[in-house]
């Protein structure tokens, strides 16, 4: 799925060209635009000719058992659950990617229309079930309750979202791509740092906000956490063993980052945040990187991503982590899946993770009751 590329880059010691690559941006400069009919190829707003828009009719509303890959997923409650990723589909015999949304509404996972606005869907969250945002190649969708549009357009991609409200939402990507928006517009925010890969968001308010990522300078690459005070983005914490891919916390004075150690294959990187300071803490043995991070308290957090990786990089069996407060420890459940990208719960007894399955050729939608793991 999405993030394994970070340990094919970091083995292969070819981070530059991958993420140049991956990118796309031929030297591009970022663009915040929040017009949807913008001339730019990649808004593809729902007015465009080429058919990305998915209109109620498209053939991908069938309700059944299987889905396309699945990157992120968030609710708010456990009958209005919003999962986001990527589905492969043909117009006239050519192949074509876009971006799809499933919902659950406490029984029936169904798709949503509109998803094929963006080419791929990385990360959803929201401030309440009518305002909800879908993140990913190349811009922000926005669901208003009855339908999902395109907010704003970006070109690099972004790969998480987060908010304290509805006036307040970032969104994070490649080429240090960090976005705002202030409840009228979205608008891109300086930061100091032209190289980094973001590819998580999370923060307790305005005024604090952390972002995580991979800085990439001539073949060598950095983690990095930067915070935002409100007024402006400053590093808080670098270092070069490990790929950060994942933040969330429970308060301003206990968060965790996550991601993998390029010097181990047992166990999985994670740092913990006390108020002041980011340090390194022992990670969850035989889960190889946590790749999404939620917890429903301090001592009730959850952590997914992968715990097998083939010779060419590529994860073969997903992972399920728990940290019960003192230390972190592998759950039972995951292996229905091949990775796994999203989690987010209501509780501590009702969890969703997501990602997917039969060699990512299928989403992958697992529930934990309490107790344990299960498809869906």
């Amino acid at each position: 799925m999405k993030r394994n590329r970070w340990l094919i880059v970091f083995l292969a010691l070819a981070l530059a060209v991958c993420l140049a690559a991956a990118c796309g941006n031929s030297g591009k400069g970022a663009s915040s635009n929040t017009s949807a009919d913008d001339d730019d190829d990649n808004d593809a707003s729902p007015d465009d000719d080429d058919d990305n828009d998915a209109s109620p009719d498209d053939d991908d509303n069938d309700d059944n058992d299987t889905h396309p890959p699945l990157a992120g997923v968030w609710g708010s409650s456990d009958s209005d659950v919003f999962a986001v990723g990527t589905e492969v589909y043909f117009i006239d015999g050519q192949p074509r990617t876009g971006g799809v949304i499933l919902h659950y509404d406490g029984s029936l996972w169904s798709t949503m229309p509109g998803g094929r606005q963006l080419i791929q869907l990385m990360a959803v969250w929201g401030a309440s079930p009518s305002d909800v945002y879908a993140v990913g190649y190349y811009g922000v969708l926005h669901y208003d309750g009855s339908s999902w549009s395109v907010a704003a357009t970006s070109n690099p991609a972004l790969l998480a979202a987060w908010g304290s409200s509805s006036t307040d939402v970032f969104a994070v990507g490649y080429d240090s791509e960090i976005l705002h928006y202030d409840g009228s517009t979205w608008s891109a925010m300086p930061n100091g740092n032209g190289s980094v890969s973001y590819q998580g968001v999370w923060g307790t308010s305005p005024s604090e906000v952390f972002a995580v990522g991979l800085e990439v300078n001539n073949l060598s690459a950095d983690s990095v956490i930067v915070s935002d005070n409100g007024s402006s983005w400053s590093t808080a914490w670098q270092g070069a063993r490990v790929v950060l891919l994942g933040i969330w916390g429970a308060s301003a004075s206990d968060a965790f980052a996550v991601g993998f150690d390029i010097q181990r294959t047992d166990v999985s990187a994670v740092l913990h945040y006390d108020g002041s300071t980011w340090s390194a803490t022992t990670g969850p043995g035989n889960v190889l990187q946590i790749e999404s991070v939620w917890g429903a308290s301090p001592s009730d957090v959850f952590g997914v991503g992968c715990g097998a990786v083939a010779a060419n990089g590529g994860c073969t069996g997903a992972a399920i982590a728990h940290f019960d407060g003192s230390s972190w420890s592998a759950m039972p459940g995951a292996a229905a899946a091949t990775n796994l990208t999203g989690v987010w719960g209501t509780t501590g007894s009702d969890a969703f993770a997501v990602g997917c399955e039969q060699n990512c050729n299928y989403g992958a939608i697992l529930r934990y009751d309490g107790s344990s793991w299960s498809a869906m």
